[in-house]
């Protein structure tokens, strides 16, 4: 799953081509429960269980568990 703000739609093409991408989400438009449906429906369908988050760097660990929790950016950011 990617969270970008500055991806092209080539960009998000070759990551669905290169690395299995489930869903791209928009940042600008980020809603907490679309990031959480997307989360959902990628376990449900066998595309990624939660030993997946153990890959996450520790950065985006922290920002995925932040925004699985719907904390606003500004109570995250203090978090890191």
């Amino acid at each position: 799953m990617v969270v970008s703000g500055l991806a092209t739609p080539a960009e998000i093409e070759r990551a669905y081509a290169e690395y299995g991408v489930f869903a791209c989400l928009e940042k600008q438009a980020f809603e907490r429960a679309t990031f959480r449906a997307a989360v959902a429906e990628a376990i449900a369908s066998g595309q990624a269980d939660k030993g997946e988050i153990d890959k996450l760097t520790p950065r985006s660990a922290r920002s995925w568990s932040c925004s699985s929790r719907a904390l606003p950016t500004r109570k995250s950011r203090a978090s890191w």
